[in-house]
């Protein structure tokens, strides 16, 4: 399987350069509320109505599943060549399900408010 970039089509480069500028007040505003997403990747989202970024709550949580992802392959990489074990396998998979489970439960609470 051939990794790296994925190859666009040419209508979906982006080739055109956009040059904004802001005052101290709306830059800080943007900090403010990009958190973790980059400038002009927050601010293409917010002119295009793409996608949102994660909550600065949820960020830890991110963080702890993404360390746990990170161990199942690890694990999985294990199994393969015969060294990992079941207990840590379970015990692994029990920390990912109850980190998606608070997650779920998280979006759903920020959904209702």
């Amino acid at each position: 399987m051939k990794r790296g970039r994925i190859k666009l089509n040419r209508s979906e480069l982006r080739t055109v350069r956009v040059n904004l500028s802001f005052s101290a007040s709306e830059i800080e505003q943007i900090d403010t509320d990009r958190k973790t997403c980059g400038r002009s990747i927050y601010i293409r989202n917010k002119a295009l109505g793409l996608g949102r970024s994660i909550p600065a709550i949820n960020t830890e949580a991110w963080r702890e599943m993404s360390r746990a992802f990170g161990n199942l392959s690890t694990l999985a990489k294990h199994s393969v060549i015969g060294i990992a074990d079941k207990r840590e396998a379970t015990e692994l998979l029990n920390q990912i399900k109850s980190l998606l489970v608070a997650g779920i439960n998280e979006l759903i609470e920020d959904e209702e408010k």
